[in-house]
């Protein structure tokens, strides 16, 4: 019911005009003309949507769109191509409401045929697919505009346009935010109203809200769809200029009730990340990547946590309670005290062999983590080998939590391996050199 009451709100909101009063949309004539930094991304014919503290692109002119870290769309026309809180710049791109089809198993090519200006407060997308058997479904997007809100709200539906009923139809709207640094707190048994996806960016956050019936392998959604039936979705897309206040508004949306819940690092100086799960699911409600460490205030649902820091290299755990009432939900987790390595390889004759050093910690020391570049920077996937160094000819000095660790170095399927147990004491700056030789020729 309260899904149900969720996705009423929101097709009301998408039909309405009372929150996007504020909003003007014009059809962009030179792109060069735009505030910074929608220049580069609208081009001649797109719609520039703007009022309040927000702004946005919607794609109206047919082009290709690729991005070095994911697959992109082969044509954004009819899709949030930018949405952007006042002053910010970085990584603007998005492609948002694009329309996903399948029958059975295959996906059907979506053609747009319209995208237009629907009196003074939304845009409106027309499309449509073909398949087998005089198949024909036609498909209808609209985006309002609560920008005074900070907030897209979409609807879609599809109908089938063809003589015959369609059977095992799959409809929704896509998301790609064309970065891989990302979190959900959904969980479809436990916390099936939280179906949405955050997108932490350097000067912004986005996210992508999915209140709308979830569709499985098995069952397929709408599934059925008779001569002339539609189908009916609805998503909203938030933005916001810090993090914490656009989930705010999420659980708001979601009507999720939630507490203030603050992190603090002590001992930490450089980069860290603070990871908040809830234990029995992984689902993450928190996540956040920081230059220079300082204390965090965010919302939680009440309930139990595990919150993890990243404290480069040094890795920390915490199982925490989120509770209601005047008891303040604060949390502080340290930095170990460390210790120095300095790692080299070579051969049996001295010279140096380009190769990696694995540390693995051994009970009760946790694995390090080494800090890697600042995924919401770059918007790049996750680094996967991070326990892993690469010393080079003068070798590597590494710093590490105080405990005992397993070291491996290696240099692929050639060359020998050595492995070394490695107590690293508080303040300590020892050598630690590997001898690894070729056992394997590989000529030609």
């Amino acid at each position: 019911m309260k899904k149900a009451a969720v996705i009423a709100a929101l097709l009301l909101c998408v039909t309405g005009t009372a929150l996007a009063a504020a909003a003007s949309i014009k059809v962009v004539d030179d792109p060069a003309g735009l505030p910074l930094p929608f220049p580069r991304i609208a081009r001649k014919g797109d719609l520039f949507v703007s009022g309040g503290q927000y702004a946005a692109v919607i794609a109206a002119t047919p082009r290709p769109l690729w991005s070095s870290i994911n697959y992109g769309h082969p044509d954004v026309a009819g899709q949030i191509a930018a949405f952007l809180p006042a002053g910010a710049a970085a990584r603007p791109e998005t492609e948002f409401g694009y329309a996903s089809v399948r029958l059975g198993k295959k996906a059907l090519v979506v053609s747009t045929s319209s995208v237009r200006v629907e009196g003074a407060a939304a845009v409106v997308v027309r499309s449509s697919c073909a398949g087998p058997d005089g198949l024909r479904l036609d498909i209808l997007v609209r985006y309002t505009f609560a920008l005074e809100a900070g907030r897209v709200d979409v609807s879609a539906e599809v109908r089938n346009a063809g003589k015959l009923e369609v059977k095992d139809l799959s409809f929704g709207l896509g998301a790609n935010a064309r970065q891989s640094y990302n979190f959900s707190p959904y969980n479809a048994k436990v916390f099936p109203s939280l179906n949405f996806r955050v997108y932490e960016r350097p000067d912004h956050a986005l996210a992508w809200y999915n209140p709308n019936p979830v569709e499985t392998s098995e069952k397929p959604l709408p599934g059925l769809l008779r001569p002339g039936q539609a189908y009916k979705v609805a998503y909203a897309l938030l933005a916001g200029a810090e993090l914490s206040g656009l989930l705010d508004r999420l659980y708001r949306l979601a009507r999720v009730p939630t507490v203030l819940a603050g992190v603090e690092l002590k001992g930490a100086a450089g980069p860290a990340e603070v990871i908040v799960r809830e234990p029995a699911t992984g689902a993450v409600f928190y996540r956040t990547f920081l230059d220079k460490p300082a204390p965090l205030a965010f919302p939680l649902p009440v309930g139990t946590y595990a919150v993890r820091a990243n404290i480069f290299p040094a890795v920390v755990d915490k199982t925490v309670q989120a509770v209601g009432g005047p008891k303040a939900n604060s949390w502080t987790l340290e930095a170990p005290v460390l210790g120095r390595v300095r790692v080299s390889i070579a051969d049996r004759r001295g010279r140096h062999v380009p190769g990696k050093v694995t540390f693995i910690g051994l009970a009760p020391t946790p694995s390090p983590y080494f800090a890697p570049v600042d995924p919401i920077e770059t918007g790049r996937s996750w680094e996967s080998l991070h326990n892993t160094v690469y010393p080079a000819k003068d070798g590597l000095e590494v710093e590490l939590p105080a405990g005992t660790y397993l070291a491996t170095t290696s240099r692929g399927p050639e060359h020998s391996r050595e492995t070394a147990v490695v107590e690293v004491l508080a303040g300590e700056n020892r050598a630690l050199a590997f001898t690894i030789d070729r056992v394997l020729e590989t000529p030609g």
